[in-house]
């Protein structure tokens, strides 16, 4: 038996089938929701932002047949729809600003990406979380890379400046 190193999502641009590609969606979940829930950063959010995601996604599965990259073209699906789904939320509710010291504590990181603007998580979470380059969320923002540069400088700034609140 061979072992393919090959992700699932990486095939889908060869997958025949509709059964195959609900399959490859509900196997591509998981990332979903670590990407929503990166940019929304509130976990009941994020699990509505996966499941619209994913319908749209089952909707429009003859494009996804012939995406060249799938895995960025689920990307763009899922952006848009945190993008949507903050832009409708009234307020955020905020945490209690607490003085914490260990930066690598992951619930202290949500709290201060909670208190930034949706735009600025979206471009962190897309860099840090996703490891896209500057062109590769140019290309999904429809933005030049430039203007991703300057972008994610303020928004790392902003984050900086919120984490020692």
């Amino acid at each position: 038996m061979q072992i393919s190193l090959v992700s699932p999502i990486s095939n889908l641009a060869a997958t025949r089938t509709y059964a195959e590609i609900d399959v490859l969606l509900r196997d591509a979940r998981p990332w979903l929701y670590r990407l929503a829930l990166a940019i929304t950063t509130k976990p009941d959010m994020a699990e509505d932002v996966t499941q619209d995601a994913l319908l749209r996604a089952t909707r429009s599965r003859d494009k996804l047949r012939s995406a060249a990259e799938p895995r960025a073209w689920l990307r763009t699906i899922v952006v848009r729809c945190a993008l949507t789904a903050l832009g409708k939320a009234a307020s955020l509710p905020f945490e209690d600003r607490a003085v914490i010291a260990d930066p690598t504590d992951s619930v202290a990181v949500q709290i201060t990406l909670a208190r930034l603007d949706p735009t600025d998580r979206v471009l962190l979470a897309l860099a840090h979380f996703e490891e896209l380059s500057y062109s590769e969320i140019g290309e999904l923002l429809e933005v030049p890379v430039g203007t991703v540069a300057s972008r994610l400088h303020a928004a790392r700034e902003a984050f900086r400046k919120e984490w020692r609140k």
